[in-house]
């Protein structure tokens, strides 16, 4: 039976508009104010068109985790992915990440590019490890404080 500790494709939702207050909460749980995207962003998202993603619930509907991605021509981009901080450590990110470049080659899609900050070693170990390479930088992307300052890496995975 499938488990946060082994999830399968079967475990995940498509997004809709009726996830978007809980995909809210989860963002806020996962990020710094400044990079929590509002309720309205995630249902702008979900009715546009060429984004696409996947969630994951619990049995409360609460979000466990969420992927949130934008097709551009024959690409895609990761804009957002997050699990709840009580749940990290469970391969919920790993599962996600293998949902949505599983759907992106089967829609034929020839890359996925994502961002990453530089000082997100567990985020950047789950793109390595999901066969994303180094493409680029961003110098100064994220802020962290009022003068701290950290560089995106861009990441590219060929499908």
């Amino acid at each position: 039976m499938p488990s946060p500790q082994n999830p399968s494709f079967a475990d995940f939702s498509e997004l809709d508009a009726s996830s978007a207050p809980a995909l809210h909460q989860l963002h806020r749980a996962c990020f710094s104010q400044d990079e929590v995207w509002t309720e309205g962003a995630f249902q702008a998202a979900i009715e546009e068109p060429s984004h696409w993603g996947v969630v994951q619930f619990d049995q409360q509907k609460s979000a466990l985790g969420l992927s949130v991605m934008r097709t551009i021509a024959d690409e895609c981009e990761l804009l957002t992915i997050a699990v709840h901080p009580e749940n990290r450590g469970e391969g919920l990110a790993a599962g996600m990440l293998a949902q949505v470049i599983h759907e992106a080659a089967a829609a034929g899609l020839m890359a996925i590019h994502l961002e990453v900050a530089e000082d997100n070693p567990g985020a950047l170990r789950l793109y390595e490890n999901g066969g994303f390479q180094k493409a680029g930088r961003r110098p100064g992307y994220y802020r962290r404080s009022k003068d701290q300052f950290v560089d995106a890496i861009l990441m590219t995975k060929t499908l």
